[in-house]
Parts: C-alpha cells; sequence; structure tokens
C-alpha cells in the first residue's frame, strides 16, 4: 500500500474504524478457544515484534515466555525461553501455564496445537505498516492495555506522517530506486550469488517510499523472492541497501564489497551502497521508526550527492 498516495490520515481514519467494529463485535475475546474472559497474566511471545510490543505497553511483569530471538529489550534474557517461531518447545509452553499465547498468523502449527490444548491464543499479522499499527491495537485490547496502545500506534503513526509530508508524491520513477537487499549467499566471499530482495507488498517497501524513495522490485508477487547479480545490473537500483541485523562475522565494509563487482550498476558507481546492522531492521514492531530514519538518511545522502 501507497501511504504516500493515500495519506497516512485516511488509513488511520480506516484502521480506527476497522478496529471500533472488531472490538464491538467481538469485545473480550480471544483467537483461540473460548471461555470467561479475564485480562491475562500470564503471557508467551512466539515472536520478537510481539515480545517488544508487550513491553512497549508495559506488559513486562506479565510476560513468561518468549522466543530464543527475542533479544530486546535486555529484559528479556532473564524471561522462560520456549523455542522458535519455526521450532516451538510445546512442552516448555504448557509447563508455563499462559492465560494467553500470542503469536503471528501463519503459525499454523502452533494455532493448531494450543487449539487442541484448550489455550487461549492471539494470532496477529505484521507484514505491512497498516498491519503493525492493528497488531498493536489487538495486542493491547487482548491485554488490558487498550489506551497505552493507541497512544502506542499515534506515535508511530506521527513518524510515518511527518515522513510522508516531507516528501513529495510525485511519479515512483522520479524517486531515486532502491534495492533492498534481506539476505544472501556467500556473504563476505567478494561475489554474490542468490540475493533476497523485498517486494513492493513489504513493510520495508512502503517505508522506502514514505522516505522519498521507490522500490526498484515493482512486479514480484512474492514478499520475499530471489535474484541473480545479473537481474541486478539490470534492474539499475541508484541506491542498495543490505540489511545484516545481529551481524557479528563480518564488517559493514566486507558487506558492502561483495557489491563492488557490479560497476556497471549506479548504487556501485555513485558509492550508494549501505549496510544497515541494528538489531531492530528486521523486527515489524514499535522501533519500525527507527528503520524509517536510517531509510530516510539514506534517500537524503543520495538527494545531496545528485544535486
Amino acid at each position: 500500500m501507497n501511504f504516500c498516495k493515500y495519506g497516512f490520515r485516511g488509513l488511520l481514519f480506516l484502521a480506527v474504524l476497522f478496529n471500533f467494529i472488531l472490538l464491538a463485535t467481538s469485545c473480550g475475546r480471544k483467537s483461540g478457544p473460548q471461555k470467561d474472559y479475564k485480562v491475562p497474566a500470564r503471557i508467551i511471545s512466539l515472536a520478537p515484534s510481539i515480545t517488544e510490543t508487550l513491553f512497549a505497553l508495559s506488559l513486562a511483569d506479565k510476560v513468561i515466555g518468549v522466543t530464543s530471538f527475542c533479544t530486546y529489550p535486555p529484559e528479556v534474557k532473564q524471561i522462560s525461553k520456549v523455542g522458535t517461531f519455526m521450532d516451538p518447545n510445546f512442552e516448555a509452553i504448557l509447563t508455563l501455564k499462559p492465560d494467553i499465547v500470542i503469536t503471528l498468523k501463519e503459525d499454523t502449527k502452533v494455532k493448531d496445537f494450543l487449539h487442541k490444548k484448550g489455550l487461549a491464543y492471539l494470532a496477529i499479522d505484521n507484514h505491512n505498516i497498516q498491519a503493525i499499527l492493528e497488531s498493536i491495537t489487538l495486542i493491547g485490547s487482548a491485554c488490558g492495555k487498550g489506551s497505552e496502545a493507541e497512544l502506542l500506534r499515534e506515535i508511530i503513526f506521527a513518524e510515518f506522517d511527518t515522513a510522508s509530508n516531507m516528501t513529495s508524491i510525485g511519479d515512483s520513477k522520479s524517486r531515486p530506486q532502491a534495492l533492498l537487499c534481506v539476505g544472501r549467499d556467500n556473504v563476505g566471499a567478494g561475489v554474490l550469488s542468490k540475493i533476497w530482495v523485498a517486494g513492493p507488498n513489504t513493510y520495508y517497501s512502503e517505508i522506502i517510499d514514505v522516505a522519498g524513495g521507490a522500490n526498484v522490485i515493482i512486479d514480484s508477487l512474492m514478499d520475499y523472492s530471489t535474484v541473480s547479480s545479473e537481474a541486478v545490473i539490470r534492474l539499475k537500483p541508484d541506491i542498495i541497501i543490505d540489511v545484516m541485523a545481529n551481524m557479528s562475522k563480518f564488517t559493514p565494509e566486507q558487506v558492502k564489497k561483495d557489491w563492488e563487482n557490479l560497476t556497471m550498476v549506479p548504487a556501485v558507481k555513485n558509492g550508494m551502497i549501505f549496510c544497515l546492522t541494528g538489531d531492530y531492521i528486521t523486527i515489524p514492531g514499535p522501533r519500525v521508526v527507527l528503520l524509517l530514519k536510517d531509510i530516510k538518511a539514506i534517500v537524503a545522502e543520495y538527494m545531496g550527492k545528485i544535486s
């Protein structure tokens, strides 16, 4: 969804209206088996973005289980681990006796297990910015933090609204064309092999758009797909953003050096290759505003260089 085209305030109105209808028709209900509803005192999170949202809503004292990939804020290190999103530890989940388990909507294996065991769960979506905002509302409503959730939404929304107002809408072809790499083979080898890139329906693409750029990947039906170095040459991105969260084996310079053989690509010619290493850049939660600031700075640097 193009936020610049439709306007954040219009989208916020629609989102609030949708959530009002949703809450009015299902207030007090949970995604899992229905029982008399009570505000959960024992919560398990099965994704880093969910964990960060729970902490941002001042629910830290109620979080009793998180995944092995949940590392922020630092306090989560003291919380019991229940495996990973792809490989949850069902025995650990049962042992912790949660009032509610919050997971992602695509996690069918976990949802089936929780349903069979009669455990309440909430399944949320966070594949784009609007879904991230709606997930905050849903988590806040389910956990007795509705007012805090709406405030957090407004803070995040304001950051995107301000950014979108500072960038001209214009034709996407007139904006710097950005390729955002979310992973690849043979990092640090000095050559490019499989390159996983963010497609047009991802929150990464929306952030690029709000920041004043345009995703060079426009015709992929997949959220994340692979391209070859030859495809990168054909796409001719003005900016290359290589996402390397929690990178430990390689320096940003080594990561960027892998691209340097593509000398005919504008981003390589103009030194517009960037490596992002923050621990938040792959987590579609409240800290998504930090990623927006990163990409805004990258676009601004490009515009300053060509002006």
